[in-house]
C-alpha cells in the first residue's frame, strides 16, 4: 500500500482575515506584483490559494470563495519588481472561470475560461482580473528551450492545450493522494507533456506519446458516455470534440 503524501503544500485563505481588510491580506502574500483595489470594496475579498512543489514545478491554484458575488482588480509586475526579485520562470495558466485582460506592450490578450496560457515573469505587464479560479503551474526556465520566451501572453494549440488541461486538473485534484514513490514517475510524466505543449516537435511528441495516448484514451470515453444517446455521436463527432484526425483518434485509441 502507497504510504500518504508527503509532498510540501503551501496553503493560504483570506477568510482568516476581516472582511474588511481581506484584499490587503492578500496583496500582503504577493510581494512579486503591484495591485489596483477591487471595483467594489462592499464584496469581501474571499480567496483561497494553494500550492504543492512536485519535483521541479509548482502546482498551485486560485480559489475565489464566493461566486454569488464577482469582483474585478488591478494586477502588474514593472520592470523595477523584475529587478528587485529576480524571478526566472514561466507561469502556465489554465483558467477555470471569471476573466483576465491582459496588456503585454501594446499588445492584449483576453483570457476566457479553458484558455491554457503561458506568462513570463522576466517580462512587465498589466491586467485587470474578473475573479474566477485558476490553476497555476510554475515552470523553472532552464527546463525549456530559450525560444520558449517567445510564447509569452500566448494560448497554447487547442488540441495540445486541451489535453494538457485536462491532464493538470486530475493531477491537481489528486495531488492529496499522492505517494513519494509516485512522485518521480509523475515528474517525469508531466514533464514530457509540457514539453509537448510548449515546445511541440517530433522528440518532445515521441517522448509524450504514453501521457498523450492516455490522456486522448480518457477525453474519447468521457465524450462518448456523455452523448451516449445522441443520434449524431459517431467517429467524426468525437474527432472534432477532442482536436484530432480519425486515423491519429484510432492509432492513439487502439490500445
Amino acid at each position: 500500500m502507497d504510504s500518504p503524501s508527503v509532498l510540501d503544500t503551501y496553503r493560504f485563505s483570506t477568510l482568516d482575515a476581516p472582511p474588511a481588510e481581506r484584499f490587503d491580506a492578500w496583496v500582503a502574500t504577493s510581494g512579486s506584483w503591484s495591485f489596483v483595489a477591487p471595483d467594489d470594496r462592499s464584496v469581501p475579498f474571499d480567496c483561497r490559494f494553494d500550492a504543492t512543489r512536485v519535483g521541479p514545478f509548482t502546482m498551485g491554484r486560485r480559489t475565489w470563495l464566493n461566486p454569488g458575488r464577482n469582483v474585478a482588480y488591478g494586477m502588474a509586475r514593472t520592470a523595477r519588481q523584475i529587478r528587485a526579485d529576480g524571478l526566472d520562470h514561466y507561469y502556465l495558466l489554465l483558467h477555470l472561470g471569471g476573466s483576465i485582460a491582459w496588456q503585454f506592450g501594446k499588445r492584449t490578450v483576453d483570457m476566457r475560461p479553458g484558455g491554457l496560457y503561458l506568462i513570463d515573469t522576466a517580462h512587465a505587464f498589466d491586467c485587470i482580473v474578473r475573479t474566477g479560479d485558476t490553476v497555476i503551474v510554475t515552470l523553472p526556465r532552464d527546463l525549456f528551450h530559450p525560444d520558449t520566451a517567445k510564447l509569452h501572453g500566448c494560448a497554447m494549440a487547442p488540441a495540445m492545450g486541451g489535453i494538457l488541461a485536462d491532464y493538470l486538473l486530475a493531477f491537481h485534484d489528486n495531488l492529496p493522494g499522492l505517494s513519494a514513490a509516485q512522485v518521480p514517475y509523475l515528474t517525469q510524466a508531466t514533464t514530457n507533456l509540457l514539453h509537448a505543449c510548449v515546445q511541440p516537435c517530433p522528440d518532445t511528441l515521441m517522448q509524450a506519446g504514453t501521457e498523450i495516448d492516455a490522456a486522448l484514451s480518457e477525453r474519447a470515453r468521457s465524450y462518448i458516455e456523455q452523448h451516449l444517446t445522441d443520434p449524431d455521436l459517431c467517429p467524426d463527432a468525437i474527432c472534432k470534440a477532442i482536436g484530432v484526425s480519425r486515423p491519429k483518434l484510432s492509432s492513439r485509441t487502439a490500445a
